[in-house]
């Protein structure tokens, strides 16, 4: 079976990247061919880019932001052993940052199933589109559709209306649903209308 994996971008996160190691190894295991998809946010342009640096400097002056204004440059001493442990241990596919290119990458690619998690996949500030991590791209109903100990990060809802109604009718589209916090099972039950299982973190599993 091959199946491709949906999580948060694997940057300077150590929790994300070995939760997706882990997944990825428990289903090789399984003898399936696994693939992660490297989702990324949006690159910034250049005028954007530096409007987002001065808003960063006036939040630090008024001193309602305790991160360093160039806080990547940081993150990158870090990413480095990250990057070679994510390019060398794990199978990923080459940088997507749009839903366009998502799209565009599973109408050359045949997957039997997608697995969505786990990781905060479910939570909209965090989720480069939220939309996507309800598989929002997929059309064709032959894909098996799961989300494995997806997590809504808090125990409180965070989604707005309009995104409530959008992922409360892609949810219904899964095949299976589990998450890997009780609260998170309240949560599909009252705001998309979806029965979940708890299940372990892949890092337990």
């Amino acid at each position: 079976m091959k199946i491709a994996i949906m999580t948060q971008p694997l940057g300077s996160n150590y929790g994300g990247i070995m939760q997706a190691y882990a997944l990825q190894q428990v289903l090789i295991k399984y003898g399936c061919d696994v693939v992660t998809i490297n989702r990324k946010k949006k690159v910034l342009g250049a005028t954007l880019y530096y409007a987002f640096i001065i808003y960063r400097i006036i939040m630090k002056l008024f001193g309602k932001r305790n991160a360093p204004v160039l806080v990547e440059r940081h993150e990158d001493i870090v990413n480095e052993n990250l990057t070679h442990f994510v390019e060398n241990r794990i199978c990923i596919t080459e940088m997507i940052s749009s839903a366009d290119g998502l799209k565009q990458h599973f109408k050359l690619n045949t997957y039997d199933a997608i697995i969505v998690g786990s990781d905060q996949t479910w939570r909209p500030k965090y989720s480069p589109d939220i939309y996507n991590y309800f598989l929002d791209f997929i059309k064709d109903r032959r894909v098996l559709k799961i989300a494995y100990g997806c997590s809504f990060g808090v125990d409180n809802w965070e989604f707005s209306e309009e995104q409530t109604e959008k992922c409360s009718a892609l949810a219904k589209n899964f095949d299976f649903i589990s998450v890997r916090e009780s609260s998170g099972v309240s949560l599909c039950k009252q705001y998309l209308g979806v029965e979940a299982q708890t299940v372990l973190d892949p890092t337990l599993l």
